[in-house]
């Protein structure tokens, strides 16, 4: 609003001219009679003088007078200037204001006082002045004497007629700078309002409506500064906080304050927390806020971070701690799975680790909305369809915050009815290897962060699982080891009373078989013998499998395929388990073959059908599966016994009770049974695993309480085609004969015996107390067509005495005889064309047995290359147990001490080759050569030897005396084999010199 103008009237008589001032309404009217009194209330925008009445000369002087005072009290600037612009005449405010006294500027063009920047508008308005223009209004800057300038605002009128300019200056200068300070506040207030990063605005706070906004609240909100401006408070709040809204904006005071944390929504419709400050102001009148906001999402997702990475930190430590806890393993990673759900917030946390064979995922931990082990996703085969044995496969992990759309994931119904948006899932990898694989499922997306703290956990877990894996093969093997030795231990037991029972066993038998033959039928004594005869043969029963177990039975094996042999007992095995057991047999894709003992495979599943039916009083499945398999050196790892290569898996599976840790750890020894009494012997399984083992393979069990168990035999694979089966002679026309038969046996009763049932058959029987004794009569003695020998017996055994018989006596047929063998024979089965007999055995089995040995005598019998002789000298037993099973096919004699081998030798003991350890303690192997040159020259070059270190120097003489002979440890059983058929090639046949 324009501000009114001040009127001086000076003089009485001007009621009139005050009442025509009055009337205009924008002037203030001051009366004054004194002007000196009048000039101090100044200023004033304009002075009217009263003429008065009188025009005497005293009132024109009086008039003059004050006229004067006027002009030199006035307190603004009065001149009076020439056509030219010349200063003709000045007041003393011109002095009082600009410090110029009149006689300085009397005379001089006003210009010269001017601003430069001012002249040319002056002297432009003076040049229209004087062209008939009256009135000149203008601000223009004067120059102080003391160089300063004051801003002026002039009003001039021109006189044309008197040729000169009257001039009424206004010192504005004060006025002019409070403007400017004024501007510039508000300059200050739009930069700092505008370009303010803290969004603000404006607003009534009557109607909430934005009155000004700035860039920030532009840039932050998304709105256009006209949409703010068209809308209210009420319309950036989210519809559901409005009724808190209202609540919150009634609490609001008319001053400074912080109100705290509120949510805005932006145009795109995104909900973000800002927090409000808000200062009253008052605008002409009108009651606004100032309101500022800072946005606090990036806070919001500084701390989320802060807090993501706590969390990550936590859930790293936790897996730490868990990893180094002395707990199981599966144990461990339920810890695992937990801190993954409890750190990260995801809703379903996983971990399968890979089973030994390598052939599943086995689920070990489940945390969070499923804490079940069991179900579909328990046991995933590697090969499955399934993204998590993909991971597996393709060693990578996998990722995605929709899993809705990722082709990957699988059933989305499943996610849908879960709830589940996320996935994330880590193959657990140490050195390139697969140990397992974690999956973590949620109901909000991960972040770049958690995806890379879940593949530092998953490394953790994964060397986690690796340390607990070896140590549990360490445990394995320490339990294998110790288990070994005990069974080792019972096994001998068994074997030995197996043996010396079966010895008299077959005295019993025999005596009481053919006194049931010399009694009539009805003679009661005759039924008393039959009773006995039954009770030895259940007797002989036990001890077989005793025998079994302690692998000590002989063995005919033969090439075969094993998928015919399940084949030919499927019809007996569906009688055996009964109709409550689902029964079905998947066999090999290819011919699965092995050199086994027929009947004892036979054996070897039907205990095994047994055992799983047994274990299924209610019903469940029955599976019997076979396989070409390779076990390489990683499977060697928790199973030191194997050699890699290729064999043949038969896998017996139940869906029974299932067996726990402590079951499973005596469920091969003898008589061990968890059957109630009297419905077991506790002689099933051991026989089973006598009969594997003897065979070359392996068994192991793999079973849980409550989940079934599954049995794996693992036997050598066998290239050749199927053997025949020796031929049996059965039911001949007659089992008598008159040939001549050397029967060999160190117990005197069995001796008898044998000798009793040949000649009441017409046999002529040489009869001879040990192997020594029989060579000497094959040397020199009389016609032998049948050998009858004793398998194991002091100084020569049965199968090196029938070895070097053929030799001397190329026509002789063998047949041999045992209630066991010792362990080398055991484990090489029978030589070719040889014919066995059991003990404890019949009078009629052992002239059957003698019948079919004579009814191949016309099938000449080709030489036998006599079984070498190979010594093995290791300090460590554990080396000469892995050379024993390498060597199977020679006649092997081991020594712990080379001091107790150098004996043997000088004693006159002679052997084809001798494999020596370099590095023993007491005596190395050159020592032990140089002193065996010293004995026997020709058995020294026959030496080959094993080192674990570097050899010296000092070696050169010995490297060079056993060049191509010298084996560096860790041994490769291929090449050891073909060092010793080097070291045998050639040697000369049985009965040439030096045998």
């Amino acid at each position: 609003m324009r501000k009114p103008s001040r009127v001086l009237l000076l003089g009485i008589p001007l009621a009139e001219a005050e009442a025509q001032l009055r009337a205009l309404g924008e002037v203030i009217v001051d009366r004054q009679s004194d002007l000196k009194k009048a000039l101090e209330t100044g200023p004033f925008e304009a002075v009217v003088v009263a003429a008065g009445a009188s025009d005497t000369a005293e009132g024109d002087k009086r008039r003059r007078i004050e006229h004067e005072q006027f002009f030199e009290l006035m307190p603004d600037l009065l001149a009076v200037l020439g056509p030219d612009g010349s200063l003709r005449r000045v007041n003393g405010a011109w002095q009082r204001l600009l410090g110029w006294s009149p006689p300085e500027l009397v005379g001089r063009r006003n210009t010269w006082l001017l601003h430069p920047d001012d002249v040319g508008a002056v002297e432009k308005g003076r040049q229209v002045m004087m062209g008939g223009e009256g009135r000149f209004n203008e601000e223009v800057r004067l120059r102080c004497k003391n160089g300063s300038y004051r801003t002026i605002r002039w009003t001039a009128l021109a006189v044309p007629s008197e040729q000169r300019f009257y001039l009424l200056g206004r010192d504005v200068t004060e006025e002019r700078r409070a403007e400017g300070l004024v501007r510039a506040s508000e300059q200050r207030y739009r930069v700092l309002f505008n370009g303010s990063p803290i969004a603000k605005w404006i607003y009534d706070t009557e109607t909430l409506r934005f009155l000004e906004v700035n860039d920030a609240a532009v840039q932050t909100y998304g709105y256009s500064r006209e949409e703010f401006l068209a809308m209210t408070l009420e319309d950036i709040r989210p519809s559901e906080d409005l009724p808190q809204f209202q609540a919150d904006l009634a609490k609001v005071k008319d001053t400074e304050a912080n109100l705290g944390i509120w949510r805005h929504r932006r145009t795109d419709g995104k909900i973000i927390d800002v927090e409000v400050t808000a200062l009253p102001l008052d605008l002409g009148g009108r009651k606004t806020r100032l309101i500022a906001t800072r946005d606090l999402s990036e806070q919001r997702a500084y701390e989320a971070q802060l807090l993501e990475r706590a969390r990550l930190s936590e859930l790293t430590a936790d897996v730490g701690i868990a990893l180094t806890r002395g707990d199981t393993l599966r144990e461990i990673l339920q810890i695992c799975a937990e801190a993954m759900v409890a750190r990260l917030g995801v809703t379903l946390a996983k971990i399968w680790t890979l089973d030994g064979d390598k052939r599943l995922l086995e689920l070990q931990a489940s945390a969070g909305s499923n804490l079940e082990l069991d179900g579909p996703f328990s046991r995933i085969p590697l090969d499955a369809a399934s993204l998590i044995s993909a991971m597996a496969r393709r060693r990578t992990p996998h990722w995605t915050n929709s899993v809705a759309d990722d082709p990957e994931m699988g059933d989305p119904l499943w996610f849908a009815r879960q709830g589940f948006t996320s996935f994330a899932g880590h193959p657990l990898l140490v050195d390139g290897q697969v140990v397992g694989v974690t999956a973590t499922f949620s109901r909000k997306p991960f972040s770049e962060a958690m995806i890379k703290a879940l593949n530092g956990v998953a490394d953790a877990i994964a060397l986690g699982v690796r340390r607990k894996l070896v140590e549990r093969v360490k445990s394995d093997l320490e339990a294998q080891l110790r288990q070994a030795q005990r069974m080792e231990a019972v096994g001998s037991l068994a074997g030995g009373i197996a043996h010396d029972f079966n010895n008299l066993l077959s005295v019993i038998l025999s005596y009481s078989s053919m006194l049931v033959n010399d009694l009539l039928e009805g003679d009661r004594m005759r039924e008393d013998l039959v009773q006995i005869k039954a009770a030895g043969e259940r007797a002989a029963a036990l001890t077989r499998q005793l025998l079994a177990f302690s692998r000590r039975q002989i063995l005919q094996p033969r090439v075969l395929d094993l998928n015919e042999i399940v084949a030919g007992l499927e019809s007996m095995l569906h009688r055996l388990i009964g109709e409550t057991i689902d029964f079905a047999t998947f066999p090999a894709a290819e011919p699965a073959m092995t050199d086994v003992d027929p009947a004892q495979m036979e054996q070897v599943i039907v205990n095994l059908a047994v055992n799983a039916r047994d274990a299924m009083p209610h019903g469940g499945k029955l599976t019997i599966e076979l396989q070409q398999v390779v076990l390489d050196a990683a499977y060697r790892t928790g199973h030191a016994e194997v050699v890699p290569g290729n064999y043949v898996l038969l896998a017996v599976s139940d869906t029974g009770v299932g067996m726990d840790e402590a079951t499973q750890s005596r469920i091969f020894e003898p008589f061990f049974t968890t059957k109630e009494v009297g419905k077991g012997t506790g002689l099933g399984l051991s026989t089973v695993f006598g009969i594997v083992r003897q065979s070359g393979g392996h068994i192991w069990v793999y079973s849980e309480p409550g989940r079934g168990t599954t049995f794996k035999v693992y036997l050598p694979s066998a290239a050749q085609q199927p053997k025949a089966a020796a031929p049996v002679v059965e039911n001949p026309a007659g089992l008598r004969g008159t040939e001549a038969v050397l029967l060999v046996e160190d117990e005197q009763q069995v001796r008898k015996l044998a000798h009793a049932i040949l000649a009441r058959a017409g046999y002529q029987v040489i009869e001879a107390t040990d192997g020594a004794e029989a060579l000497r009569l094959g040397a020199s003695g009389p016609r032998i067509d049948v050998l009858l020998t004793d398998m194991v017996m002091p100084r020569v055994s049965g199968s090196s005495l029938a070895a070097q018989l053929v030799v001397l006596r190329p026509g002789v047929r063998v047949v041999f005889m045992s209630g066991y063998t010792d362990t080398s024979v055991g484990e090489q089965g029978l030589p070719p064309g040889a014919v066995f007999i059991q003990k404890p055995f019949t009078p009629d089995t052992l002239l059957r047995k003698v019948r079919q040995a004579l009814a191949e005598a016309s099938k000449p019998a080709a030489p036998q290359l006599a079984k070498a002789r190979v010594m093995l000298v290791d300090d460590q037993l554990v080396m000469l147990r892995l050379l024993a099973r390498a060597l199977t096919q020679y006649d092997l004699v081991q020594f712990t001490e080379p001091g107790e081998a150098l004996a043997k030798l000088r004693e006159g003991e002679r052997f084809d080759a001798i494999v020596c350890d370099v590095y023993m303690p007491g005596m190395t192997g050159p020592v032990f050569q140089d002193r065996l040159r010293a004995i026997d020259l020709e058995q020294a070059k026959r030496m080959l030897f094993l080192t674990g270190a570097m050899l010296g120097q000092d070696m050169s003489e010995f490297l060079e005396f056993n060049l191509g002979r010298v084996l560096n440890k860790p041994i490769d059983l291929e090449a050891l084999r073909r060092a010793v058929a080097g070291v045998l090639s050639p040697r000369p046949r049985l009965g040439d010199s030096g045998h």
